[in-house]
């Protein structure tokens, strides 16, 4: 059992390894000219990498991002992974995981939650966004795959979602879940914020969401 499992193990990091040979770095299109869509797009370039400053998009907490900006896209039919920051949190918080998929041939997009990201908590406290943060990944997913300039590169029948935290929570929506806000209310114990919207008897917004109107 023990070798099967380091054989399996061996195998799997050969694959990524021959998955990420054919490039040298990520490269990088930071989304900057619409602040729904403020953010950046990881995917394969065969150039050696270079540091990318962040510019307008920078939070106080935030470093340059490692790769190559507006690197020619390499490969045709990649698959796409979109991304989900938590609470309070921002569009390269999982930068590490975007540049390895993009260094395994995949393209990633990750943008700002408006309204909670690390320049912006006006909506960080409030049930609205339990609403909005979804809206905003399908905003994303409509973006890449119908008004990106190279989305030509995407193949739209490989889409995938990764989150942490609150950003879970939004992958689990856009995968159709539907959240008990009774029984939220029902643990919830602080006295601000939504737990207080919610003690207060207002309804939670509802967060089915439209599917993304590009190829499916």
């Amino acid at each position: 059992m023990r070798t099967t499992f380091w054989a399996y193990a061996v195998t799997f990091c050969c694959l990524l390894y021959c998955l990420g040979s054919a490039v040298e770095a990520a490269g990088i299109q930071l989304l900057d000219s619409d602040p729904a869509l403020s953010g950046a797009i990881w995917y394969p370039c065969a150039t050696a990498p270079q540091t990318v400053p962040l510019g307008t998009l920078a939070v106080p907490f935030s470093d340059p991002l490692e790769g190559v900006k507006d690197c020619p896209v390499a490969g045709t039919k990649l698959p796409l992974v979109i991304v989900s920051h938590g609470r309070g949190g921002w569009f390269g918080l999982h930068r590490d995981v975007a540049e390895a998929l993009a260094d395994a041939g995949f393209v990633v997009a990750a943008i700002n939650h408006p309204g909670d990201n690390g320049n912006d908590s006006s909506k960080r406290d409030t049930l609205a966004l339990w609403q909005t943060r979804p809206k905003d990944m399908v905003r994303l997913l409509d973006f890449m795959l119908n008004d990106w300039k190279d989305k030509a590169s995407i193949d739209p029948s490989r889409i995938g979602f990764f989150g942490f935290s609150f950003g879970g929570y939004t992958g689990l929506v856009l995968a159709g879940a539907t959240p008990d806000f009774g029984r939220f209310a029902h643990f919830c114990k602080d006295t601000t914020g939504p737990c207080a919207q919610l003690h207060n008897g207002e309804t939670p917004p509802n967060p089915r969401m439209m599917r993304a109107s590009g190829p499916q």
